[in-house]
């Protein structure tokens, strides 16, 4: 309920912006004398705080709607590292397939609430093609072993300059529709470089779209396939927000597509500049590192507390865990031993960010231990700090092999402290 309504509420609030902006740049009256100025005014500020209420209202929403999600993860992967039983893994799995079902919706209602209140903002960046392509890959063939398709990528070792938090986000809309249209075959994301720019392109080999149907395809609520029907149980909405993000970031989208034959996505993207190559460290791949590392995890919800510190013991690591920050520096002046990583959840109780709790454990041990932010909040309402930190910050509710994987790049011999 409070996700659907902050559209409507944010649309009246810049539609009273706009309204009283005009009124006060042209001097336009609706109700006599000066006084209406100082009224127009006060009416002015009122939206924008009615905007801000709202903004505010879409960050912790996505927060506290997130973290029942990644309970959910982390439990599912304890039950599947514990029981050998076929038929409860396949119980498992239709579980988290559910609440994974349940991510997508809300990705979708908050892309929506973000895209409406105006608060995403560019940050573009060179970046490996590459790396995005394959973190892509990852992430999406589970989806496709389980439709029983091939999902290839054909990677690339060129420089990209965009957001690749929402190039990504586009991406993902593409390959997304492209696994729940195609019921044979298969799937192939790729890069392409063209002049002055690069093409990432989705293809598949599903229905195909009729050609009178490909100019409204991204509207609102219209859903793909040949046929017309509702294909795989989509809302309609994944290609709108991916053709509104692409606006945004000032790239241009094309399709094409044949019935019976598949269809395919592009979208184009300025080329970036060669990268230092310290930028171009691949992330270390051997979640074995992590084994007898020592892990301070600081999270206020008891739950996700309990499951993550049974998730890292279960991979051998030691753990401290805590729901603030003065609560791990108090805990961790009994320990003999400094922490191996600081792994925070970024809104705390108390008005407390995961980069207070990291700052005051840091300043406690002496040392810049390596750390890990997981957050539920949106993109836009993270704290600058954080994103010009280098500290990696993983979005909620977060994979477990995605989660290992992190903690090995960071406790490799050449970011792990001294014990």
């Amino acid at each position: 309920m409070v996700i659907q309504a902050l559209p409507d509420r944010a649309a009246a609030a810049q539609a009273s912006v706009w309204d009283h902006e005009y009124q006060l740049a042209t001097g336009a009256d609706f109700i006599g004398a000066s006084p209406c100025q100082q009224v127009s005014a006060a009416a002015l500020a009122a939206a924008r705080r009615a905007m801000r209420l709202d903004t505010r209202l879409l960050g912790t929403a996505s927060h506290d709607l997130r973290q029942p999600l990644q309970a959910i993860a982390l439990w599912v992967e304890l039950l599947r590292e514990r029981i050998d039983d076929p038929e409860v893994c396949r119980i498992l799995a239709k579980i988290h397939s559910t609440a994974q079902g349940a991510e997508r919706l809300l990705d979708i209602l908050l892309d929506i609430s973000r895209l409406d209140l105006g608060v995403i903002a560019p940050k573009p960046v060179d970046f490996h093609a590459g790396v995005l392509l394959d973190h892509l890959c990852a992430t999406f063939a589970p989806a496709a072993a389980r439709s029983r398709l091939k999902l290839r990528v054909r990677s690339s070792d060129s420089i990209a300059r965009s957001d690749p938090v929402l190039l990504e986000r586009v991406l993902s809309n593409f390959v997304s529709n492209a696994i729940r249209n195609t019921k044979q075959g298969g799937v192939l994301v790729g890069c392409r470089r063209r002049s002055g720019h690069l093409c990432f392109e989705v293809w598949d080999t599903g229905s195909g779209i009729p050609a009178e149907r490909l100019p409204d395809i991204f509207d609102e609520f219209v859903q793909l396939g040949a046929d017309g029907g509702r294909p795989h149980g989509g809302v309609g909405l994944g290609l709108s927000i991916a053709n509104r993000t692409a606006e945004l970031l000032g790239h241009r989208i094309r399709v094409r597509s044949r019935v019976g034959s598949g269809s395919c996505f592009r979208i184009d993207v300025p080329r970036g500049e060669a990268l230092h190559p310290a930028a171009c460290d691949t992330p270390a791949d051997d979640a074995a590192g992590i084994y007898g590392a020592f892990v301070v995890f600081v999270e206020d919800d008891a739950q996700q507390r309990d499951a993550m510190e049974q998730l890292l013991q279960r991979w051998g690591c030691h753990t401290l865990t805590a729901s603030s920050g003065a609560g791990a520096v108090t805990q961790l002046s009994d320990h003999l031993r400094a922490p191996n990583l600081l792994l925070c959840d970024y809104r705390l109780a108390n008005h407390e960010t995961g980069m207070d709790a990291i700052r005051a454990l840091r300043a406690a041990i002496g040392d810049e231990v390596p750390a890990i932010v997981i957050s539920g909040e949106p993109h836009a309402f993270v704290d600058p700090e954080l994103h010009a930190s280098g500290i990696p910050l993983l979005r909620k509710p977060v994979a477990a092999e995605q989660l290992r994987l992190r903690l090995a790049e960071l406790l490799s011999p050449k970011g792990r402290p001294a014990a």
